[in-house]
């Protein structure tokens, strides 16, 4: 399903990252953060609490009940931007992007900034396996 997933901040944007990555890599990898500018119309959003959505929806690998209402929501284009509880820090967020929704030519990127993992975040991982 064609979505962007993106995080409220650049610190949960990290913490993503890193959860998804499978295996302590020898080198940092390179990444680009990019700061977006999104329409500011709540009509646009569907949020969602930890409450509401399906038991599992922070399952490593992610179930089908959570699958599923994501795909449900893209397939409806009712709305750009799902809103919900990330599953690696559930004080922030994540904003699933629709890019098939017409508001979507209304997403800007503001600034972008080259990024990497500290290396000694993958030191932990390895501490841990």
């Amino acid at each position: 399903m064609p979505a962007l997933y993106t995080g409220k901040t650049p610190s949960v944007c990290a913490l993503e990252t890193l959860v998804h990555t499978t295996s302590s890599l020898p080198d940092p990898v390179p990444l680009v953060l990019i700061t977006l500018d999104l329409p500011d119309d709540p009509e646009l959003y569907m949020e969602y609490q930890s409450s509401g959505l399906p038991d599992g929806w922070n399952a490593l690998p992610a179930d089908e009940a959570s699958k599923s209402l994501g795909t449900e929501f893209l397939n409806k284009k009712a709305k750009l931007g799902l809103v919900v509880p990330s599953a690696v820090m559930p004080l922030d967020q994540n904003i699933i992007l629709n890019p098939r929704h017409s508001a979507m030519d209304k997403v800007t990127i503001v600034e972008q900034h080259e990024y990497q993992h500290d290396p000694r975040l993958f030191s932990l991982l390895a501490i841990r396996k």
